[in-house]
């Protein structure tokens, strides 16, 4: 019996076969020439599972106040799940992340504010800086830090917790950690605008590209193959050809020379005066710890991205952002900390993909600040 093949149907095989022919070859050839930014591209998505499977963050206890969240749930336990970090989270008493310290004790408590950096996404209760920093001070530190905050919702936050717990309204200093990465852009004043404006247009292909980007990454096949990422490489070079922004992370946009910082130093500058405010009506004196991305400590990564990405690498300011917070910080009499120079070049202080502190980065932090921080909270309880 003789089966006929329609044309059509061959045409199609024949189609498909060449497709796919020419789809292994270029993978061969893009592996076999592949550059230094698409090698380091390579080693970000071979982590775990997907780009976007699941959130370190999400569904967490936590106890709200008028819609915003005041802390943790007190005595509850949680787990966190990344692709590269799996770890459980106690909290304590006071609705901060455990440290390792027996409940209750003598001595007065510090409450420490910040974001996920300082809560210690991606490493156990004890590997936190907050707690190593607090293991050997007669104060104990409460590492109140809430995931996705900036300084503005955490002056909010210590508001609400003074109204719902008089302990926090007695402490003598309060610490809050600046993590350079996003909160500098994230207390940024946003600028007028209506629908029809420039900005918004922008923004919202923006949104449309990550969204775009972020489907990509979620095949975990797809997202494997060379020839995929060098031409989503050259997909986004297009577009931050064509815009005067390239579209990367947050701390490039405050690192770049050629973008004004009016915005950017306005928003931190309304925070700290807020925060200079709330502690002289709570009697209290404020303690800043500066915490760098890693884009500005590792140079390769910076070059790495800025290729990906199609810019200059050189036309970015790793330290432009510690200068503006250093600025506005010492104008205003608060005393801070950078723990910008002690993981300068260091191999290891952060996780592949995540932009978190690996337990290695966070012995870094607590020993280059902690003696610091301890100088000060121990000469205040003397």
């Amino acid at each position: 019996m003789v089966v006929r093949v329609r044309p059509w149907l061959r045409r199609f095989a024949l189609v498909f076969a060449s497709l796919a022919i020419a789809l292994g070859a270029a993978e061969l050839v893009v592996r076999a020439f592949a550059p230094a930014w698409l090698r380091a591209r390579m080693r970000e998505v071979a982590v775990g599972r997907s780009l976007a499977d699941w959130g370190s963050d999400a569904d967490l206890p936590v106890e709200w106040d008028e819609g915003r969240p005041v802390r943790f749930v007190p005595g509850s336990q949680f787990t966190i799940r990344h692709d590269e970090y799996m770890h459980s989270v106690r909290i304590d008493e006071y609705g901060g992340r455990a440290s390792g310290r027996a409940a209750g004790g003598s001595g007065p408590i510090v409450p420490v504010f910040g974001d996920s950096m300082a809560f210690g996404l991606g490493v156990r209760d004890a590997e936190t800086f907050v707690s190593l920093m607090g293991a050997s001070l007669p104060v104990r530190l409460v590492n109140l830090a809430m995931p996705g905050s900036n300084m503005l919702e955490q002056l909010d936050q210590r508001d609400a917790l003074e109204r719902r717990d008089a302990r926090f309204s007695a402490a003598a200093w309060c610490v809050f950690v600046v993590f350079l990465g996003n909160d500098l852009t994230d207390v940024a004043s946003a600028p007028d605008g209506g629908a029809d404006d420039p900005g918004t247009v922008r923004a919202s292909l923006s949104s449309w590209l990550f969204a775009a980007n972020a489907a990509l990454d979620e095949h975990w096949l797809v997202r494997r193959w060379y020839a995929v990422q060098w031409a989503r490489a050259l997909a986004v070079r297009r577009v931050n050809a064509a815009w005067s922004q390239p579209q990367l992370e947050s701390v490039f946009a405050v690192m770049d020379r050629a973008v004004p910082l009016d915005r950017v130093r306005m928003g931190f500058e309304q925070a700290v005066d807020r925060l200079v405010r709330t502690s002289v009506r709570d009697h209290s004196t404020p303690l800043v710890i500066v915490v760098p991305d890693r884009f500005q400590v590792n140079e390769q990564l910076r070059r790495d991205k800025a290729a990906l990405h199609g810019v200059e690498w050189s036309s970015y300011d790793a330290r432009r952002p510690n200068r503006l917070v250093a600025e506005t910080l010492a104008a205003r009499g608060i005393a801070f900390v950078d723990a910008s120079d002690c993981l300068e070049g260091r191999a290891g202080q952060y996780y592949v993909r995540d932009l978190h502190l690996t337990a290695a980065g966070h012995e870094t932090i607590a020993r280059c600040v902690g003696p610091f921080v301890a100088a000060r909270l121990t000469g205040a309880v003397q």
